[in-house]
């Protein structure tokens, strides 16, 4: 099995990667709905966020829904666990002979969202392709 770097970066243009938070919560957090490119350290973000919902969240708050498209382009969605993050992206883990594995070698292109319901927040994050990283 081999660690698969989800990179996410500040978008630049239209086309770049993104992140999104969008917290329901607006009196309580501060941020609100909005691009984490708005914030001068996203990643720090939301490693503050992770560690609220760490405390906050009974259940798995590293959970994080991945969807992937297969060769036709149908959308594929499951639960996988966050392993680590840091400025380059966010790393999960997979067998790259699965479906969801060979759904993200054969497109290059990924979906997540970070669903902490007691916080009443998510954070969304997108892969439109680019390199592989292993």
């Amino acid at each position: 099995m081999q660690a698969l770097t989800f990179i996410v970066r500040r978008a630049e243009t239209a086309s770049a990667p993104h992140i999104t938070a969008l917290d329901g919560n607006m009196s309580e957090t501060g941020l609100t709905t909005g691009d984490f490119t708005q914030e001068n350290e996203p990643f720090s973000l939301f490693g503050t966020w992770l560690k609220e919902a760490q405390a906050a969240e009974i259940n798995d708050p590293n959970a994080l829904a991945l969807a992937t498209v297969d060769a036709d382009g149908l959308p594929d969605v499951r639960m996988v666990l966050l392993k680590d993050f840091d400025e380059r992206g966010f790393v999960f883990y997979t067998n790259f002979e699965s479906k969801k594995g060979e759904e993200i070698l054969g497109s290059m292109k990924a979906a997540m969202c970070f669903h902490w319901k007691t916080l009443r927040r998510q954070v969304q994050g997108a892969r439109p392709g680019g390199d592989r990283q292993q």
